[in-house]
């Protein structure tokens, strides 16, 4: 995918859906369809996308990557290095997960 072709979708479908549940590699982040996330910021570098969540939550991929949309679902896959990095929630602690294979889902919520 092109540079502007990527920041391009992942606008597109945020405006549509600017509310999420994150299912990383390994599972849910929170619990299923309960937890709410928002976009915060999204920054392209040559190797890099950044997408920050609710302001503390960091989604780094490193191409190259692909983006597809089944629905309101987000699919991010084909990375090279997935790494979730974020402080928890309350207690402020850091903590990083790196993933190696395996796909990153953004499930759109209904803002009706």
């Amino acid at each position: 995918m092109k540079k502007k072709y990527i920041n391009k979708v992942l606008e597109d479908w945020n405006k549509e859906f600017p509310r999420f549940g994150i299912e990383l590699p390994n599972g849910w982040f929170g619990r299923p369809y309960d937890n709410i996330h928002l976009l915060t910021y999204i920054i392209e570098r040559d190797n890099k996308i950044i997408l920050e969540v609710d302001k503390q939550l960091y989604l780094i991929f490193t191409k190259p990557i692909a983006i597809e949309i089944n629905e309101s679902t987000l699919i991010i896959s084909d990375w090279e290095q997935f790494t979730f990095d974020r402080q928890v929630y309350g207690d402020m602690t850091a903590n990083c997960d790196v993933y190696k294979s395996g796909i990153v889902k953004l499930i759109g919520y209904p803002t009706s």
